[in-house]
């Protein structure tokens, strides 16, 4: 950026005015607290399955709670 500004100008570029940006984040952290050995079980796994830890979780949850929705989906019916 710095070669940029050594042989250019901001005289020479038009002004224009500033546009409002929303930003939506995708996704949100959550800190969860582990017991030693639990945290050592779910490294193992993840690194077993060729995932981070991180990911891992995130895949027992999303499978937990989908398991949870068509529970109760079989149930309303």
């Amino acid at each position: 950026m710095a070669k940029f500004w050594e042989s250019h100008d901001s005289e020479n570029f038009e002004r224009q005015g500033v546009e409002e940006v929303s930003y939506r984040p995708k996704r949100v952290v959550l800190s969860v607290r582990f017991d030693p050995g639990d945290l050592v079980a779910i490294t193992r796994a993840a690194r077993k399955s060729g995932v981070d830890r991180s990911t891992l979780v995130r895949m027992m949850v999303r499978k937990q709670l989908l398991a949870e929705h068509e529970d109760r989906t079989d149930r309303a019916r």
